[in-house]
Protein backbone atom coordinates (compact mmCIF):
# COMPACT_ATOMS: atom_id res chain seq x y z
CA UNK A 1 0.00 0.00 0.00
CA UNK A 2 1.36 3.71 -1.08
CA UNK A 3 0.81 6.45 1.52
CA UNK A 4 -0.14 9.51 -0.19
CA UNK A 5 -1.50 13.20 -0.16
CA UNK A 6 -3.56 13.72 -3.76
CA UNK A 7 -3.99 16.74 -4.33
CA UNK A 8 -7.00 17.25 -6.22
CA UNK A 9 -8.87 20.25 -7.80
CA UNK A 10 -11.84 21.29 -9.98
CA UNK A 11 -8.81 20.83 -13.14
CA UNK A 12 -5.57 20.37 -13.06
CA UNK A 13 -4.39 23.95 -13.74
CA UNK A 14 -6.28 24.44 -9.99
CA UNK A 15 -4.97 21.13 -8.58
CA UNK A 16 -1.08 22.27 -9.81
CA UNK A 17 -1.62 25.66 -8.27
CA UNK A 18 -2.57 24.51 -4.81
CA UNK A 19 0.21 21.93 -4.83
CA UNK A 20 2.49 24.99 -5.36
CA UNK A 21 1.27 26.75 -2.81
CA UNK A 22 1.21 23.97 -0.39
CA UNK A 23 4.79 23.72 -0.96
CA UNK A 24 5.70 27.35 -0.59
CA UNK A 25 4.15 27.03 2.42
CA UNK A 26 6.82 24.49 3.65
CA UNK A 27 8.74 27.20 4.35
CA UNK A 28 6.33 28.88 6.95
CA UNK A 29 7.83 29.09 10.12
CA UNK A 30 4.70 27.07 12.13
CA UNK A 31 4.63 24.88 9.41
CA UNK A 32 8.33 24.24 9.77
CA UNK A 33 7.83 23.50 13.49
CA UNK A 34 5.10 20.72 12.89
CA UNK A 35 7.10 19.07 10.31
CA UNK A 36 10.05 18.73 13.16
CA UNK A 37 7.28 17.81 15.38
CA UNK A 38 5.94 14.90 13.39
CA UNK A 39 9.44 13.63 12.44
CA UNK A 40 10.59 13.67 15.97
CA UNK A 41 7.34 11.48 16.75
CA UNK A 42 8.74 9.52 13.92
CA UNK A 43 11.70 9.11 15.74
CA UNK A 44 9.93 7.47 18.40
CA UNK A 45 10.63 10.70 20.49
CA UNK A 46 14.40 9.72 20.52
CA UNK A 47 15.43 13.21 18.35
CA UNK A 48 14.01 16.37 19.03
CA UNK A 49 14.77 17.84 15.39
CA UNK A 50 13.04 20.71 16.38
CA UNK A 51 16.36 21.64 18.88
CA UNK A 52 18.78 20.65 15.42
CA UNK A 53 19.99 23.42 13.23
CA UNK A 54 17.58 23.78 9.67
CA UNK A 55 20.38 24.28 7.71
CA UNK A 56 22.75 21.69 8.37
CA UNK A 57 23.12 18.09 7.12
CA UNK A 58 20.17 15.82 8.98
CA UNK A 59 21.54 13.78 11.14
CA UNK A 60 22.04 10.14 10.44
CA UNK A 61 20.47 8.76 13.14
CA UNK A 62 17.58 6.79 12.82
CA UNK A 63 15.82 6.08 16.77
CA UNK A 64 13.61 3.07 17.09
CA UNK A 65 10.25 4.50 15.88
CA UNK A 66 9.49 4.40 11.71
CA UNK A 67 12.85 3.25 11.00
CA UNK A 68 12.30 3.42 7.18
CA UNK A 69 10.65 6.78 6.82
CA UNK A 70 13.53 8.16 8.40
CA UNK A 71 16.27 6.80 6.29
CA UNK A 72 14.13 7.43 3.14
CA UNK A 73 15.19 11.16 4.46
CA UNK A 74 18.31 10.67 4.51
CA UNK A 75 18.96 8.77 0.89
CA UNK A 76 20.94 10.08 -1.32
CA UNK A 77 23.09 12.44 0.16
CA UNK A 78 23.38 14.40 3.32
CA UNK A 79 20.21 16.73 3.16
CA UNK A 80 19.65 19.17 5.62
CA UNK A 81 16.57 19.52 8.06
CA UNK A 82 15.04 22.14 5.20
CA UNK A 83 15.68 20.19 2.25
CA UNK A 84 13.66 17.14 3.88
CA UNK A 85 11.08 19.05 5.34
CA UNK A 86 10.23 20.36 1.49
CA UNK A 87 11.07 16.91 0.41
CA UNK A 88 8.16 15.56 2.89
CA UNK A 89 5.33 18.08 1.41
CA UNK A 90 6.56 16.90 -2.70
CA UNK A 91 6.55 13.74 -2.06
CA UNK A 92 3.61 13.33 -0.28
CA UNK A 93 1.66 13.97 -3.95
CA UNK A 94 3.57 11.25 -5.16
CA UNK A 95 2.27 12.54 -9.14
CA UNK A 96 -1.58 12.87 -7.97
CA UNK A 97 -2.26 16.37 -8.78
CA UNK A 98 -4.74 16.85 -11.06
CA UNK A 99 -8.18 16.75 -11.09
CA UNK A 100 -10.43 13.82 -9.64
CA UNK A 101 -10.03 11.62 -13.35
CA UNK A 102 -6.74 13.03 -14.00
CA UNK A 103 -5.49 11.32 -10.24
CA UNK A 104 -7.56 8.68 -10.97
CA UNK A 105 -5.65 7.26 -14.28
CA UNK A 106 -2.22 8.30 -12.54
CA UNK A 107 -3.33 5.78 -9.70
CA UNK A 108 -4.22 3.28 -12.33
CA UNK A 109 -0.74 3.55 -13.98
CA UNK A 110 1.37 3.26 -11.17
CA UNK A 111 -0.66 0.03 -9.80
CA UNK A 112 -0.24 -1.28 -13.60
CA UNK A 113 3.27 -0.48 -13.52
CA UNK A 114 5.05 -1.50 -10.27
CA UNK A 115 2.01 -3.13 -8.46
CA UNK A 116 0.66 -3.06 -4.96
CA UNK A 117 -2.74 -3.37 -3.08
CA UNK A 118 -3.32 0.32 -3.04
CA UNK A 119 -3.21 3.45 -2.14
CA UNK A 120 -3.63 5.23 1.82
CA UNK A 121 -4.71 8.55 1.03
CA UNK A 122 -4.19 10.89 3.92
CA UNK A 123 -4.39 14.24 4.49
CA UNK A 124 -6.32 16.92 6.26
CA UNK A 125 -9.62 15.66 7.36
CA UNK A 126 -11.95 18.34 6.87
CA UNK A 127 -15.76 18.34 5.25
CA UNK A 128 -14.32 19.62 1.82
CA UNK A 129 -10.97 16.90 1.55
CA UNK A 130 -14.16 14.46 2.35
CA UNK A 131 -16.03 15.52 -0.38
CA UNK A 132 -13.62 15.28 -2.80
CA UNK A 133 -12.48 11.75 -2.12
CA UNK A 134 -16.00 10.71 -1.93
CA UNK A 135 -17.90 12.63 -4.55
CA UNK A 136 -14.60 13.42 -7.39
CA UNK A 137 -12.10 10.55 -6.73
CA UNK A 138 -14.15 8.10 -5.79
CA UNK A 139 -16.17 7.98 -8.72
CA UNK A 140 -13.72 8.62 -11.10
CA UNK A 141 -11.58 5.59 -9.72
CA UNK A 142 -15.02 3.30 -9.89
CA UNK A 143 -15.53 4.38 -13.49
CA UNK A 144 -12.05 2.78 -14.36
CA UNK A 145 -12.80 -0.10 -12.04
CA UNK A 146 -10.15 0.71 -9.94
CA UNK A 147 -12.36 0.16 -6.61
CA UNK A 148 -15.27 -1.72 -6.04
CA UNK A 149 -19.11 -0.87 -6.26
CA UNK A 150 -19.89 -2.94 -3.64
CA UNK A 151 -18.32 -5.30 -0.37
CA UNK A 152 -19.34 -8.79 -0.91
CA UNK A 153 -18.92 -9.97 2.82
CA UNK A 154 -20.28 -8.65 6.29
CA UNK A 155 -17.13 -7.54 8.50
CA UNK A 156 -14.55 -5.25 7.42
CA UNK A 157 -12.28 -8.33 7.97
CA UNK A 158 -13.60 -10.35 5.82
CA UNK A 159 -13.41 -7.61 2.97
CA UNK A 160 -9.87 -7.87 3.73
CA UNK A 161 -9.06 -10.90 3.71
CA UNK A 162 -11.24 -11.20 0.45
CA UNK A 163 -7.96 -10.00 -1.82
Amino acid sequence: LFLVTPVLGDTDADARELAARQVAAASDPEEIERALWYMSYQSGGEIDYSALPLDEPMPAKTGNGERSVIASYLAGGEPTLRDVIIKRQIGNFAGLVGSPDTVAATMGEIMDEVGGDGFIIYGTVTRRAIMELTDGLGPALRRRGLIREAYSHRTFRENLLAF
